[in-house]
């Protein structure tokens, strides 16, 4: 790994991030920004996922956005109960047993909220526990709540926003899924899962630049 200069260890230390991690984050900004210019890549193969999403993208119904992304990933997908419609879905990957594969779908809304449903991986912050329900009595980071899947209440992990990090995130475990909740929610927020029947593990291999 390459070493930061003194002016990017200074920027890091303020903000949190070393070099790698900013790197991977402009890749991700700067393939968002291909996604929306064009949607389509070098070889001429779609891009996006959802078929809403994008600068000059007609208005399909939900019912269709959806239909399209879980066949592209194989994977079921979290909404919001209530409220208009996500503006984007799109799919997040995991490298899996040597392949890159769709391991979970995110739905952005307009309001700055982010629904997840993903199939779970080390890194995934987890649900409630027995354990994060004792570290919430000495840690200020997180503590307990809930989130209304389906019309049923589940304990959630929340994780509060520390200095320069994340918004809170409401994270529950519903089926051997983790579903999160990202942004100026609160508990009791309502979700509703499609295809959630389906037993968790990865979904399709990803195509190539297709989110």
């Amino acid at each position: 790994m390459s070493h930061p200069s003194s002016s990017e260890t200074l920027s890091d230390g303020l903000f949190g991030y070393d070099t790698d991690v900013r790197k991977a984050r402009g890749e991700n900004l700067r393939e968002d920004v291909q996604d929306w210019l064009g949607n389509v890549g070098p070889g001429g193969e779609q891009r996006v996922l959802d078929p809403g999403y994008g600068r000059d993208a007609p208005v399909v119904p939900l019912a269709t956005r959806i239909k399209a992304v879980t066949a592209a990933t194989g994977l079921p997908v979290a909404l919001l109960d209530t409220g208009p419609a996500p503006y984007r879905m799109r799919g997040l990957t995991n490298l899996v047993g040597g392949l890159v594969r769709y391991t979970g779908i995110e739905a952005r809304y307009p309001d700055g909220r982010d629904v997840a449903m993903r199939w779970p991986i080390p890194s995934d912050e987890p649900p409630a526990t027995e354990e994060t329900r004792q570290a919430a009595e000495s840690c200020p980071l997180f503590t307990d709540g809930l989130l209304i899947v389906d019309g049923t209440q589940v304990p959630a992990t929340v994780y509060r926003p520390v200095r320069s990090g994340a918004v809170p995130t409401w994270v529950a475990e519903v089926g051997g899924w983790y579903v999160s909740v990202r942004g100026t929610t609160y508990d009791g927020t309502r979700v509703r899962l499609v295809g959630a029947d389906r037993k968790p593990g990865p979904g399709h291999p990803r195509r190539t630049g297709a989110t």
